[in-house]
């Protein structure tokens, strides 16, 4: 076995858990990364975990420089701080395993540390503080997760893991799927951890309660639609994974925990990072987003320290407030909108704050409006600037304007599940057509339909007669330009550049030997929505203009392509050319192209 010293940075809950297991090893050097007092104090106390007093080795981050295996078990919000000291501890051939929460702290260690020292890893333990101490159950804790991230994944550092941690009493196992195990784990703190802290109780006081289930299902399904929005499918991961550590009704999960030590929880790892891939991918948060502001309040009701927050609500606040909003039009509207949706939707799919209005204000719109719009924070300058000073868990509970918003975003939550039911029959229903489509076309083979796919379609140039005396010649000269010209629609006025160039026939070395000036030409090619403006390439791969449209006939083509009336209406290259040069005065771009005369 290669790995003969481990450090450990972060003696917590899962540190503790790693120091108990290694300190069986006798054969290897255990050590946990301090400095200033807390070195001092932990040289002294050593760690205290499961009523046993643990001596491991203190280094600072130079000291442990070129250790063979660290452990990062950091709370999240201690990491950004702590990056510099990784790095001062890792040497070339040092693993990297970081156990903490969340699924981005191994991005973080990798702007100051080489990515190819990180072996992905999560730990699944249900340690809680007593006194000075940490505790857990060593037979019902799950343990260590990791694995490479690709192939090989029983690599020559996953082997020497497994060996290291063989007969320490800790629980540990190598898996394929690290990143949807991390995912895992991700959904199960959020959907378990983040609703007790809110509710402020041990586990089995809510265990039962359909409203935090309905509560953690929110969370869940936005945690699993970020996931599949980054390709990652948690399918892949065994049921048995998707279970934390065995807890007792008792149990205080980590952030509940935070806040009744008074400190900050790891709010910003858990729903905070998940809001902010949710808008990156385009993908709707609004529970993890609501949770993330009610547990920021939390901490903001134990430390009074809302400095941090200001600016952001400054901005909600402002963007709200902007030059274009008035705050009494607003009210008016909403005074028409709110009974106009009443009569509309039943009663039943309307969203929660409809009964408010029914219980509290007897049926009266123009009542619930009214206090909305005078006494929310988002009201006014005054009313914002009042919550400021003092903000409250309980003012935001009570906001009639928090509440509009909660339960809007709750009832679009609840359509956008009913509408991807159907979404997803449909998608059924597209795969039978287009094997029907591909069915009925055979022998002759079928490209795809440009629904996010790379599509290439063949055809040639050709003219077509739609009808019995009616026939239109495969290409279009500046001479249509000029019979179309009406200075009153701006849609057919000629510049007088342009129709002094034309009248001229001064169209340089784009003109075809006649002298005319072309246009358009048509294809038979089977163009789509969303194919305006792509290439058209002849034999040679030589551009030869850009698709601009479909001919009349055209308009059938989903249903059927008929290669006799359908027609490509492209823009010819010699006509952008010219626009260019003899137009523009665009020289330079000229000069920079290969032309092919």
């Amino acid at each position: 076995m290669r790995i003969k010293s481990v450090a450990v940075l972060g003696a917590g809950a899962v540190g503790s858990y790693i120091i108990w297991g290694l300190s069986n090893r006798k054969d290897i050097k255990l050590g946990v990364i301090a400095e200033g007092e807390r070195k001092e104090r932990l040289e002294k106390n050593g760690c205290l975990i499961n009523e046993k007093v643990y001596h491991p080795e203190v280094w600072t981050p130079s000291e442990a420089n070129g250790v063979d295996l660290l452990i990062v078990s950091l709370k999240y919000g201690a990491l950004p701080g702590a990056v510099d000291s990784i790095k001062e501890a890792v040497g070339d051939n040092t693993i990297i395993m970081s156990l903490m929460n969340g699924v981005d702290s191994e991005e973080i260690i990798s702007e100051k540390v080489d990515a190819s020292h990180i072996l992905h890893s999560l730990i699944k333990v249900a340690s809680h503080k007593e006194g000075t101490g940490y505790c857990f159950d060593p037979e019902t804790t799950i343990g260590i997760i990791f694995g490479e991230i690709s192939a090989p994944f029983e690599s020559e550092r996953v082997e020497e893991i497994k060996e290291l941690f063989a007969d320490t009493g800790l629980h540990f196992r190598a898996t394929e799927y690290i990143r949807e195990e991390m995912w895992s784990k991700y959904r199960l703190n959020i959907c378990n951890n983040l609703p007790q802290a809110i509710l402020g109780a041990g586990v089995g006081c809510y265990s039962d309660s359909t409203h935090m289930k309905a509560i953690s299902d929110g969370l869940k399904k936005e945690v699993e639609a970020v996931a599949a929005a980054k390709g990652i499918d948690m399918s892949k991961v065994d049921i048995k994974s998707a279970r934390g550590s065995a807890v007792p009704p008792t149990a205080r999960y980590s952030t509940l925990q935070d806040i009744d030590a008074g400190r900050h929880t790891e709010i910003d790892m858990f729903s905070g990072a998940l809001v902010r891939m949710g808008k990156e991918l385009g993908v709707p948060t609004p529970y993890n987003e609501y949770t993330y502001h009610m547990i920021k309040a939390l901490e903001e009701k134990n430390d009074s320290a809302v400095n941090a927050n200001i600016k952001v609500l400054e901005n909600v606040f402002a963007s709200i407030h902007n030059k274009d909003y008035d705050h009494e039009v607003d009210r008016k509207v909403a005074k028409v909108l709110f009974p106009l949706y009443a009569e509309m939707i039943p009663t039943e799919q309307r969203p929660a704050f409809y009964s408010t209005i029914e219980k509290e204000y007897k049926g009266d719109y123009n009542k619930f409006i009214d206090a909305m719009y005078d006494s929310s924070i988002m009201a006014n300058q005054a009313n914002f600037d009042k919550f400021i000073k003092k903000p409250t868990v309980k003012a935001i509970k009570k906001d009639l304007a928090t509440q509009y918003s909660r339960a809007k975003y709750e009832s679009l939550m609840s359509l956008s599940s009913a509408l991807k039911a159907e979404n997803e029959k449909l998608a059924s229903l597209h795969k039978t057509y287009i094997r029907g489509l591909e069915e009925m076309k055979l022998p002759v083979p079928s490209y795809p339909d440009a629904n996010f796919t790379i599509r290439l379609t063949y055809g040639n140039v050709k003219p077509y007669s739609p009808r019995d005396g009616v026939f239109y010649k495969f290409y279009t000269t500046t001479d249509g330009i000029i019979e179309k010209e009406d200075p009153e629609n701006r849609e057919f006025n000629v510049p007088a550049k342009l129709k002094e160039l034309i009248e001229k026939k001064d169209f340089g070395r784009y003109a075809m030997p006649n002298g005319d000036m072309p246009v358009c030409f048509l294809s038979t090619n089977d163009i789509t929505g969303g194919n305006s403006g792509s290439p058209v390439l002849n034999e040679n791969g030589e551009l030869i203009g850009c698709a601009f449209d479909g001919n009349w006939e055209s308009l059938s083509g989903d249903i059927n392509f008929d290669n006799d009336l359908q027609r490509c209406i492209n823009l010819d290259i010699r006509y952008v050319l010219f626009i260019l040069e003899k137009l523009g005065g665009c020289g330079h771009l000229i000069n920079e192209m290969t032309i092919v005369e």
